[in-house]
């Protein structure tokens, strides 16, 4: 569903952009001349995307104006965007929700991947099947999307989050916390899922069991979508042409992503199963509210479980955070 608003604004911009061309100048050609907009990422196999339109050069070929910047941690980038230090950012649809209920104007634009089986959930050796997950503690970042995944697992155990011990650890300290007895359990991925197994601990379940709870986007500042619609059209584009040339050079494409990640290559096939990286045609299936895998009843889904931990007292509305338009008017 598109919000139309966005598209007067868009309307708006072309308008403009006739009325500029008689004095010499386009919208184009002053956006170009505005300085690069910054995208933040983090250690995610899936936002290898974003790193191979920058490699292969598909931003300068799609005409986006584009500095990527690599963070430690998924809550390094969140915060980064909050505080309105990146014009954009990767991150977890849920942790867009939460951004939006804080107060943080954005726009999802892209799907970059779906998470199914990327994303586990590790456990130390005592804990022998899922149903040991009864009492004990499990780490997570507490409001954040790795909370929506245990509430998910839990929810198919025939649990709920009020059986377990909630302790608030990010995903890259969780092999930590697991060596030291901090926690009995907890939600990490890769790399950091690797030192986990690496110290000792097992793989108990993972996104696979959750389908579709975790879908990972790129976010704009609301600010920079109003005020530079023709950049984020080109960044749309260039994520086009990266996801197409990752699905049909997977080799070369996967190399390039572990040099992002700081693995092997030769591990890369076993990390790539775990996740589906999203073509434009994934993009706009999913963008439509009426389809059966709508990224909206999974947002929804986060909204509801951060309204009963009291995260936030009015729900974000929906329409104000995704915005489609840009994926429906790519290839146009």
């Amino acid at each position: 569903m598109m919000r139309y608003w966005k598209l007067i604004a868009l309307v708006a911009a072309a308008c403009a952009g006739l009325l500029l061309t008689a004095c010499g100048g386009t919208v184009e050609a002053q956006q170009q001349d505005e300085k690069p907009l910054t995208i933040g990422v983090n250690a995610w196999p899936g936002y290898g995307v974003v790193e191979i339109a920058s490699k292969m050069g598909f931003f300068e070929q799609a005409g986006a104006p584009v500095t990527v910047k690599f963070f430690d941690s998924v809550n390094e980038t969140n915060r980064s965007f909050a505080e309105k230090r990146l014009d954009a950012a990767t991150m977890v649809l849920t942790d867009t929700i939460s951004q939006s209920a804080a107060g943080v104007p954005l726009d999802v634009i892209w799907t970059t991947d779906i998470s199914a089986g990327a994303d586990v959930l590790v456990a130390s050796p005592s804990i022998t099947k899922p149903e040991d997950l009864r009492g004990k503690r499990i780490g997570v970042s507490y409001g954040s999307f790795g909370h929506v995944f245990l509430s998910r697992l839990l929810s198919n155990l025939n649990m709920s989050l009020d059986d377990v011990t909630v302790v608030n650890v990010a995903p890259e300290e969780i092999p930590a916390a697991l060596s030291n007895n901090i926690i009995d359990a907890g939600h990490t991925f890769p790399p950091f899922s690797d030192s986990a197994l690496q110290n000792g601990a097992k793989v108990l379940l993972t996104s696979a069991d959750a389908p579709s709870a975790i879908i990972d986007v790129l976010a704009f500042q609301d600010a920079i979508v109003e005020n530079r619609p023709n950049d984020v059209q080109a960044v749309v584009k260039a994520l086009d042409l990266a996801s197409a040339w990752w699905a049909a050079n997977q080799t070369e494409g996967n190399a390039i992503v572990a040099e992002f990640l700081s693995v092997a290559p030769d591990t890369m096939p076993d990390v790539m199963s775990g996740l589906q990286v999203y073509s434009l045609a994934d993009n706009k299936l999913i963008a439509n509210i009426q389809s059966d895998q709508s990224i909206y009843r999974n947002a929804q889904y986060g909204i509801d479980l951060f309204k009963s931990l009291s995260l936030f007292k009015e729900a974000p509305d929906l329409q104000h955070i995704i915005n489609p338009s840009f994926v429906e008017n790519a290839g146009q």
